[in-house]
């Protein structure tokens, strides 16, 4: 992957995982109807000339999709 897996990243993006499917499950949703990657930017990815990879999560990141039925949500 393009993304380190740390303990932070791996534990937020299992909440976030758990969370999407405990409210959206009514609906329909389920393990296999979901696949997230979340990326966590701790630091600039260049910085003083070095290039750092950002943290990440991916649940059945691995699949294909639809690129239209990608969510961005981006936090300042």
């Amino acid at each position: 992957m393009f993304f380190d897996t740390t303990t932070r990243s791996q534990a937020l993006g299992n909440r976030l995982v758990q969370q999407a499917l405990e409210d959206f499950r009514s609906a329909g949703l389920s393990e296999n109807g979901l696949g997230m990657t979340l990326l966590l930017h701790p630091q600039r990815l260049t910085q003083d000339g070095q290039a750092h990879r950002p943290e990440g999560f991916a649940y059945r990141g691995s699949q294909l999709f639809y690129p239209c039925s990608v969510v961005k949500a981006f936090t300042s």
